[in-house]
């Protein structure tokens, strides 16, 4: 009851992604319980056993934490029953034996790479934190959790707890400093952890239960709370596990300390007495989980309560940051990330963060400042090239976007979005042939990027084989993740084959899928002009221009319209002119820029 109402709790189970760890320990706890009844029910061992195993290998395969499982029942057998180890081996072997053999579904779970963990979180991943400065770093880190079992709050979803110690190799490494660190924050949670661990080992020695709990306790946080450096070094998600332990403790002990001081008392009304204080901790624990339950109601808040709590998290301000700017609150966005900038002078990732932002908004120049100081830090990083290379696309330099694009492939052979990007960087210049190559090497690399499909049908397109355009398209809805531009380019080659609704359809489908896809709303708008519907393509234009990320045919488009249309009011033909002036200042000499410019202007005259 504890364990399900206490707020350690939702982050093993409302954050979806997380759900391995509760579906771990469901099987964890119904494998060790199978093997207890072992112990008492030898009639039922036909039952008890193939669900002990059953158990063991969905657990296994659920996360890798499940591999103490094994040690976990050695530790219960020599805690709770009075065999010597010999009997103890001689009597339970098939057991032991049944649980080492589920050891092997980790083994080749880790060579196909299919264990539900995302193998990126652990080990190499963790490039800022060796193995010894992860080790030093947890014995506080383990305190912390036990504090948050008994005293839950504040709680962090993301913590981006730092090291104790810095390596000699740190920038701006200080021995000084260094020493400091170790006899604050190293020396004395490491010597009370290891007096801790000391204890429970000898009260498990001598089959004393809270022996058997410290231990087991500590046997379960071992494999992300020891040396093996994990990205993330402090999770809350870890203690759900090893949170049974604490409260099953704490209950028992309660419970004990319970009888001995009320040694007069029936035994019914010690049980009473427990039953009002079991719930009333219960109550307590739900109140405050439905508080932390809030928490998780929309990506927003949560990175906004992680921020409040850890307000020197660079990467919850990168995150948060990034989220105010999808929202359209572009300034705001953008002053979470400098301030991540503060605290991490030295992060590429916000500097290209920030980047991308600008280039977004069509601010090129500070785009082009940003990226260059990303690569002046990370040269040899393909993202940062690749983003260089879009801003290259914007201005039209496709000869630059080639160039840093071919430096992002070099970098990342198998960059699939740099492959479909160059095609079209080689399609803008002419070279056709060339293009279909690079889309077709993009398809390769990843046979479900939707953009590779919908270039290849648009270059069938363009030489007039249609049914091979609609076939890509069709082939490319089957595979790809993102569909979004493959509906709009259906929709293209439909118009083409003149069947205008389904086309329609293809274009609300685009925009379904992605709300900023550019050529599904003018492809719907189109169609909506061919009709006479005049009123219904401004509508679905200004839907587009709606959308926090600027779409600049969008705006043309409704703005050419709207100067045509006689009962257009001020306010809209005022956008349409600034629109359109917007326009004339990059357009040189295109002469349909200038007649629109003039026809904004003429109709922005009559209102005086």
């Amino acid at each position: 009851l504890l364990v399900v109402v206490h707020p350690l709790a939702p982050q093993a189970g409302t954050y979806i992604v997380q759900r391995a760890e509760s579906m771990m320990a469901l099987f964890f706890l119904l494998s060790l319980y199978a093997a207890i009844r072992l112990h008492d029910d030898r009639a039922s061992r036909a039952v008890w056993l193939p669900l002990m195993t059953f158990a063991a290998l969905m657990g296994m395969w659920s996360k890798e934490i499940m591999g103490v499982l094994p040690l976990v029942v050695v530790l219960y057998d020599r805690a709770f029953t009075t065999w010597s180890v010999r009997e103890q081996l001689a009597r339970r072997w098939p057991v032991y034996a049944l649980l080492a053999a589920s050891w092997t579904v980790l083994i080749l779970g880790g060579l196909v790479g299919q264990i539900t963990a995302a193998k990126s979180s652990v080990g190499l991943a963790a490039e800022f934190t060796t193995p010894w400065q992860y080790a030093v770093t947890q014995p506080k880190i383990i305190f912390h959790y036990l504090y948050l079992s008994l005293w839950p709050g504040p709680l962090v979803f993301d913590y981006a707890w730092p090291p104790a110690i810095q390596p000699p190799s740190a920038p701006g490494w200080d021995r000084d400093r260094i020493i400091s660190q170790l006899i604050n924050e190293v020396l004395p949670w490491t010597a009370a952890l290891l007096v801790i661990a000391t204890t429970c080992l000898v009260g498990w020695w001598r089959r004393w239960w809270w022996g058997f709990a410290g231990t087991a306790f500590l046997f379960i946080l071992a494999p992300t709370s020891s040396f093996v450096p994990i990205a993330d070094l402090a999770v809350e998600h870890r203690m759900y596990l090893p949170l049974t332990i604490v409260c099953a403790s704490v209950v028992v002990a309660l419970y004990m300390a319970l009888r001995r001081a009320l040694g007069g008392v029936s035994l019914a009304a010690v049980h009473g007495v427990a039953l009002v204080l079991l719930l009333g901790a219960a109550g307590a624990l739900f109140a405050r989980t439905v508080v932390r339950h809030s928490d998780y109601q929309s990506e927003q808040r949560l990175w906004y309560v992680t921020m409040q709590a850890r307000p020197y998290n660079a990467r919850a301000l990168v995150v948060y940051g990034q989220l105010l700017v999808r929202e359209g609150r572009i300034e705001q966005g953008v002053a979470y990330l400098d301030r991540a900038l503060e605290l991490v002078p030295n992060r590429a990732g916000v500097l290209n963060d920030l980047a991308n932002i600008f280039l977004r908004q069509g601010l090129y120049d500070r785009a082009a400042e940003y990226f260059d100081k990303a690569l002046s830090m990370t040269p040899d990083d393909a993202t940062v090239h690749f983003n260089v290379a879009e801003l290259h696309a914007r201005l039209g330099a496709w000869d630059r976007a080639i160039a840093s694009l071919t430096r992002a492939i070099e970098l990342r052979p198998d960059y699939a979005q740099a492959y479909n990007m160059l095609g079209r960087a080689y399609w803008e210049i002419g070279d056709h042939e060339q293009a279909v190559e690079q889309f077709q090497l993009a398809l390769e690399h990843d046979p479900m990027l939707g953009d590779a499909y919908a270039n290849i049908a648009h270059h069938h397109q363009v030489r007039g084989e249609l049914d091979k355009a609609l076939a890509v398209c069709d082939r490319g809805l089957e595979r790809a993740r993102e569909r979004a531009s493959l509906h709009a380019r259906r929709g293209l080659v439909l118009v083409a084959l003149g069947r205008r609704d389904e086309a329609m359809a293809s274009f609300e489908r685009a925009i379904e899928d992605d709300p900023h896809n550019e050529q599904g709303y003018l492809g719907l708008a189109g169609l909506c002009v061919e009709q006479g519907r005049m009123d219904l393509a401004l509508q679905v234009l200004a839907t587009g221009m709606d959308q926090h990320v600027p779409l600049p045919r969008v705006e043309r488009e409704w703005a050419k319209i709207i100067v045509t249309q006689p009962h257009a009011s001020r306010a809209q033909v005022r956008r349409a002119y600034d629109i359109a002036a917007g326009l004339r200042e990059t357009a040189g000499d295109e002469g349909a820029t200038w007649v629109f410019f003039a026809q904004a202007a003429a109709r922005l005259e009559r209102f005086g």
